[in-house]
């Protein structure tokens, strides 16, 4: 079973790829929603640290990855 709260606290460290997230049955659906919409928010933010030459890596991916599980679960940004 997933831990929710760790989960929703750095989304990157529970789950390899936005998509297992969509795949863990432990979750409803909106705790899938709140997980991947936290995960987007920090894809924004690494994509904003890397426009500014701080570290950062394929955050531009992560975010289209992101929303495109947000999309197969109904949400659109």
């Amino acid at each position: 079973m997933t831990d929710f709260n760790q989960a929703i606290h750095d989304p990157s460290e529970t789950y390899k790829t936005p998509q297992d997230v969509l795949k863990d049955d432990t979750l409803t659906k909106e705790q899938k929603i709140e997980i991947l919409k936290q995960w987007a928010y920090d894809a924004r933010l690494l994509a904003v640290a890397e426009e500014e030459n701080m570290r950062g890596d394929s955050s531009s991916t992560m975010l289209s990855r992101v929303h495109q599980a947000l999309l197969e679960l109904g949400i659109e940004l």
